[in-house]
Protein backbone atom coordinates (compact mmCIF):
# COMPACT_ATOMS: atom_id res chain seq x y z
CA UNK A 1 0.00 0.00 0.00
CA UNK A 2 1.38 3.41 -0.95
CA UNK A 3 1.57 6.37 1.39
CA UNK A 4 -1.17 8.07 -0.60
CA UNK A 5 -3.42 5.02 -0.28
CA UNK A 6 -2.78 4.89 3.47
CA UNK A 7 -3.72 8.56 3.83
CA UNK A 8 -6.88 8.03 1.77
CA UNK A 9 -7.83 5.05 3.94
CA UNK A 10 -7.27 7.06 7.13
CA UNK A 11 -9.36 9.93 5.78
CA UNK A 12 -12.27 7.53 5.34
CA UNK A 13 -12.18 6.69 9.05
CA UNK A 14 -14.57 8.46 11.43
CA UNK A 15 -13.04 11.51 13.09
CA UNK A 16 -12.87 9.89 16.54
CA UNK A 17 -10.89 6.94 15.12
CA UNK A 18 -8.52 9.29 13.27
CA UNK A 19 -7.90 11.23 16.49
CA UNK A 20 -7.27 7.99 18.42
CA UNK A 21 -4.85 6.87 15.73
CA UNK A 22 -3.07 10.20 15.74
CA UNK A 23 -2.68 10.11 19.53
CA UNK A 24 -1.36 6.55 19.40
CA UNK A 25 1.15 7.39 16.68
CA UNK A 26 2.24 10.52 18.58
CA UNK A 27 2.84 8.51 21.78
CA UNK A 28 4.94 6.02 19.80
CA UNK A 29 6.92 8.81 18.14
CA UNK A 30 7.64 10.43 21.52
CA UNK A 31 9.10 7.17 22.80
CA UNK A 32 11.48 6.91 19.85
CA UNK A 33 13.21 10.13 20.91
CA UNK A 34 14.07 11.32 17.42
CA UNK A 35 17.30 13.24 16.93
CA UNK A 36 17.16 16.93 16.14
CA UNK A 37 17.71 17.97 12.56
CA UNK A 38 20.73 20.17 11.87
CA UNK A 39 18.61 23.30 11.41
CA UNK A 40 16.77 22.60 14.67
CA UNK A 41 20.06 22.21 16.57
CA UNK A 42 21.40 25.43 15.00
CA UNK A 43 18.24 27.32 15.98
CA UNK A 44 18.39 26.05 19.56
CA UNK A 45 22.08 26.90 19.82
CA UNK A 46 21.35 30.43 18.58
CA UNK A 47 18.49 30.85 21.06
CA UNK A 48 20.66 29.59 23.95
CA UNK A 49 23.39 32.03 22.94
CA UNK A 50 20.84 34.90 22.85
CA UNK A 51 19.54 33.93 26.27
CA UNK A 52 23.06 33.78 27.71
CA UNK A 53 23.92 37.18 26.23
CA UNK A 54 20.72 38.83 27.56
CA UNK A 55 19.27 36.77 30.42
CA UNK A 56 16.98 39.63 31.49
CA UNK A 57 15.31 39.62 28.07
CA UNK A 58 13.94 36.09 28.51
CA UNK A 59 11.15 34.65 30.63
CA UNK A 60 11.26 31.18 32.20
CA UNK A 61 8.82 28.75 30.63
CA UNK A 62 6.91 28.25 33.90
CA UNK A 63 6.40 32.02 34.21
CA UNK A 64 5.36 32.35 30.58
CA UNK A 65 2.90 29.44 30.90
CA UNK A 66 1.31 30.98 34.03
CA UNK A 67 0.93 34.32 32.23
CA UNK A 68 -0.69 32.65 29.24
CA UNK A 69 -3.02 30.63 31.43
CA UNK A 70 -4.16 33.81 33.18
CA UNK A 71 -4.70 35.57 29.84
CA UNK A 72 -6.64 32.67 28.40
CA UNK A 73 -8.66 31.87 31.53
CA UNK A 74 -12.43 31.87 31.01
CA UNK A 75 -14.19 34.86 32.51
CA UNK A 76 -11.11 37.04 32.29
Amino acid sequence: MTRSEIKDEIRRMPLSERVDLLEELWREAEQEEPKLLDWQRELLDARFAEAAADPEGWVAWDDARRRLERLLAPGR
